[in-house]
């Protein structure tokens, strides 16, 4: 009789548990039904694999090449931001828009 490797025997023990018996699978790929047994018992007492955690590595996307400057429109007044200005300056900005001159 061949020796068949564990892979073999892993997948005549999906089809047990899939609901098939043990003497049509055994009889199907022509092997002993102790044996499929065995190996059933075997398979079972293997410890499940734990899920593990991947790492993540979190980067900060770069700014796109060319991109729209943002337009505020404060009254009368049309600001054009650039794409990255910094937040405390365009604060001062319309600030600045809000008060007469």
């Amino acid at each position: 009789m061949a020796r068949h490797p564990r892979s073999f025997w892993a997948s005549r023990v999906a089809e047990l548990d899939a609901g098939e018996s043990v003497d049509d699978v055994a009889r199907r790929h022509r092997v002993k039904a102790t044996t499929l047994r065995w190996w059933r018992s075997a398979l079972r007492r293997e410890p499940a694999e734990v899920p593990a955690f991947l790492p993540v590595v979190v980067r900060r996307a770069p700014l796109p090449a060319v991109a729209e400057p943002l337009e505020l429109v404060v009254g009368d007044a049309v600001l054009r931001v650039p794409v990255g200005a910094d937040v405390g300056y365009v604060a001062a900005l319309l600030r600045a828009v809000g008060r007469p001159c």
